[in-house]
């Protein structure tokens, strides 16, 4: 078997290129018919790039791990998703990972147990085109994540960068004007403060958006918060993180919810598109299920 370590020198709090490749050397020292190639990124997409290229010409399985975070993985992920000799896999060593957190009795730190693990099929989510393990999320805050980004390019400094970003989408106080529509029923039109739509149960660092989600029942969670003061949402924020929302009455007047396979998003101009923390613009989402598209590694015991 072919091993590749897309390792993304730049993820979390510090470079683990060093102690990734030490630790690669370990676990496949006892594995003489395996093979491994360790690559680091060099910039943004450069990954993504990488990965397809190699995918593209494959005749026997491959694995891929994406050595980092969401950004990480989501750049392995739209260079491998169109080549089903291509296998994902993920070492976490980023700053956020909440894909994984949809498995926590398992272990995506240790190389070891990753490389022993077992091939399992899961969905995908197919936004306009691009690919993404976990949610797309449009809205409130996807606006912070955006903002944050900006900042935190500047700064440096990460924690900073969040505060400042919610700070300044508090004061916007901006709701666009949507007409939602899942598997052709409109869900919900009118303003806003934030949507999502799920594959996993969590985003945002932890926030259990999605708990009913399942990564391999073939479809999303589509789910809409009207437009609501952010002083108001404040006082629900700690249901929305614990992933309680969906079952306490008084979210009912406020929520739409529904879980589909195809959703339409149209808004009256441009508005912030976030795919696993990836950021485009756009007025019109479509958003799809891809069942069982993706061959995810799964760690060993």
């Amino acid at each position: 078997m072919k091993y590749y370590f897309i390792i993304n020198p730049v993820a979390g709090s510090s470079n683990k290129t060093e102690i990734l490749t030490e630790e690669i050397k370990k676990a496949f020292s006892n594995r003489p018919n395996d093979e491994y190639i360790i690559y680091v990124t060099k910039n943004h997409n450069d990954g993504k790039q990488f990965v397809k290229e190699i995918s593209s010409n494959l005749t026997e399985d491959v694995v891929f791990f994406a050595c980092g975070g969401d950004g990480t993985t989501y750049e392995v992920l739209n260079g491998i998703v169109d080549y089903d000799k291509a296998i994902l896999g993920v070492i976490s060593v980023g700053s956020c990972n909440d894909f994984l957190k949809c498995f926590p009795n398992k272990d995506f730190r240790s190389i070891e147990k990753a490389i022993s693990g077992n091939v399992q099929k899961i969905d995908l989510i197919n936004c306009n085109g691009y690919h993404c393990l976990n949610e797309v999320n449009m809205g409130f805050d996807a606006m912070v994540n955006d903002d944050c980004n900006r900042i935190k390019a500047k700064t440096k400094k990460v924690k900073s960068a969040y505060t400042r970003a919610i700070i300044k989408n508090f004061l916007l106080k901006k709701s666009p004007y949507v007409l939602v529509t899942t598997d052709n029923e409109v869900l919900y039109e009118g303003k806003m403060l934030l949507m999502t739509f799920a594959n996993g149960k969590y985003y945002g660092g932890g926030y259990c958006a999605a708990p009913l989600a399942e990564v391999n029942d073939g479809l999303l969670e589509s789910l809409v918060v009207k437009n609501i003061s952010r002083a108001r949402f404040v006082t629900l924020i700690k249901d929305y993180k614990q992933g309680t929302h969906l079952s306490k009455p008084k979210f009912k007047r406020i929520l739409r919810y529904k879980q589909a396979k195809e959703i339409k998003v149209e808004f009256k101009e441009d508005v912030c598109i976030c795919l696993d923390g990836e950021i485009s613009y756009a007025k019109e989402v479509n958003v799809k299920v891809e069942s069982s598209k993706l061959r995810f590694l799964m760690p060993g015991e």
